[in-house]
């Protein structure tokens, strides 16, 4: 008979892995990334700074206001921001790695409410957080074709 624990471990990797490929499948094929901003700016953050909100994707046009952003647009926002949350956001290793990070230390966090914080959960976490944008980066790449 199999303990338990181990069909906990593995239904973490393969969830893990599953949940990891969705977020990168959301954030490179939708525009999820410019409905973030719009409910951050919505909420209130620079909330009447219209120079904070648009992108200047070709320089000497006019500017892009953020309702009506594409991918594009919100690339050349970020890189005009801040380079390394550019990279971050706009780079599927970077970004897959850090949803991974996120993915494995909730699932695992999760699983300390049943099972004890031991050596078997600690290497969970870290398999899961290397391995995760490995298979996500796959499936992202065949996808996109």
């Amino acid at each position: 008979m199999v303990n338990s624990s181990y069909l906990m471990d593995v239904l973490i990797l393969v969830a893990g892995a599953y949940i990891t490929s969705s977020w990168m499948m959301w954030w490179f094929n939708t525009s999820l990334q410019v409905h973030i901003l719009e409910v951050l700016r919505w909420m209130g953050w620079r909330k009447h700074d219209a120079q904070y909100w648009s992108a200047e994707v070709v320089p000497g046009f006019p500017t892009v206001d953020l309702r009506k952003w594409t991918r594009k647009e919100f690339e050349e926002w970020t890189h005009s921001k801040s380079p390394y949350l550019a990279e971050l956001v706009t780079c599927p290793g970077c970004f897959s790695f850090h949803v991974a990070f996120w993915v494995s230390l909730a699932l695992n966090s999760l699983c300390l409410v049943k099972y004890d914080l031991d050596f078997e959960r600690v290497l969970i976490f870290i398999l899961g957080w290397f391995a995760w944008p490995s298979f996500a980066n796959k499936y992202l790449k065949s996808i996109k074709g």
